[in-house]
């Protein structure tokens, strides 16, 4: 269930509440589950007046003394905000399912908005600049704060087999002359065994470092496709400087 919820970017106490009748930790095949998608505790309750600001061309990057982590937050044209959180784990190993809590807060302190950011694929690697991500829909608070904590993580167990390890060679990425996207084209190579399916993540970063973009593809039979990835992503308002790939690929069981 934890799964499901970081798939539909809810808390996972949100889930089990809907479901009472469920076993969290033991849900068969077509198991009919509710999904909450209203606002998740802590949101505010009443409409925050619409923003009168246009899409944001520039990051909003916190830490601040009330974030854990730097934040990074633009906001699109329907008013909503898509935010990256640059989260690293304090046990400096590979964990599992991170997330964080994020709080928007108004200029004042108090928290009208609250959801959870995720990370892309399973596994978040020591020092990997893979962000987890959340999306709030507008309309926003026309001030704010961005405040990020620890929410959960899970430690990976030593001699992990879930996945493969993968090699990206022959990376190509191709920009637009205004640098508002790039298509990218990669080899992968795996190794230690038959690669079944392939989750990858190309993150676009700006000049300064900062997440602008991202791009998220399944790959259910990468030998059909000759193992290259071909994906193409784009900027939410800054240009991009470069492109990191991130793979996670599951082997078949034995």
């Amino acid at each position: 269930m934890f799964g499901i919820a970081l798939r539909f970017g809810i808390p996972l106490e949100a889930l089990k509440t809907a479901n009472p009748s469920v076993n969290p930790n033991a849900i068969g095949e077509n198991t009919t589950l509710v999904v909450p998608v209203t606002a998740t505790p802590g949101a505010s309750s009443t409409p925050l007046p619409p923003t009168e600001a246009p899409a944001s061309q520039t990051p909003m990057p916190t830490p601040t003394p009330i974030s854990a982590y730097p934040v990074y937050a633009y906001m699109d044209a329907l008013g909503g905000l898509r935010v990256f959180v640059h989260y690293t784990s304090k046990s400096g190993q590979p964990v599992e399912n991170p997330s964080a809590l994020v709080t928007v807060l108004d200029k004042n302190g108090s928290a009208k908005l609250e959801t959870v950011a995720i990370l892309p694929l399973n596994i978040l690697e020591p020092g990997s600049e893979l962000p987890l991500v959340a999306y709030f829909p507008g309309p926003i608070p026309t001030s704010f704060i961005l405040s990020a904590q620890p929410d959960f993580e899970l430690p990976v167990p030593e001699a992990d087999t879930r996945y493969l390890k993968t090699v990206i060679i022959d990376q190509k990425v191709t920009f637009t002359e205004n640098k508002q996207s790039a298509e990218v084209e990669a080899k992968l190579n795996f190794e230690g065994g038959e690669v079944v399916s392939t989750m990858a993540v190309a993150v676009a970063f700006g000049n300064g470092g900062q997440p602008v973009g991202y791009r998220q593809i399944e790959i259910e039979n990468p030998k059909n496709m000759d193992n290259v990835l071909k994906v193409t992503v784009y900027s939410l308002g800054p240009e991009i400087e470069t492109i990191r790939i991130y793979v996670e690929a599951k082997p078949a069981w034995n």
